[in-house]
């Protein structure tokens, strides 16, 4: 069993979209149904959490600055 540490940003000219963006990436993949395991193209994964949340303001981005939410998840993948 491995344990993997991925984040995956979120980025938009406003706050309040990064954020709809934030909620629909871990509506598709914090504890998704991985009971008692899943396969995703050959991946095993046992579980997949949310660990936690940042938000940060880039303003040297353009002309207007962006805005981005990053997700840290925990992926446990069996290796058989």
């Amino acid at each position: 069993l491995d344990t993997y540490f991925i984040n995956i940003s979120a980025y938009a000219a406003t706050y309040i979209i990064a954020c709809k963006i934030g909620d629909l990436i871990r509506e598709a993949v914090d504890r998704v149904p991985t009971y008692p395991n899943t396969v995703y193209n050959t991946i095993n994964i046992q579980s997949i959490s949310l660990q936690n949340t940042f938000d940060d303001f880039d303003e040297d981005a353009g002309p207007r600055g962006i805005y981005r939410q990053t997700l840290a998840f925990n992926f446990r993948v069996i290796h058989k």
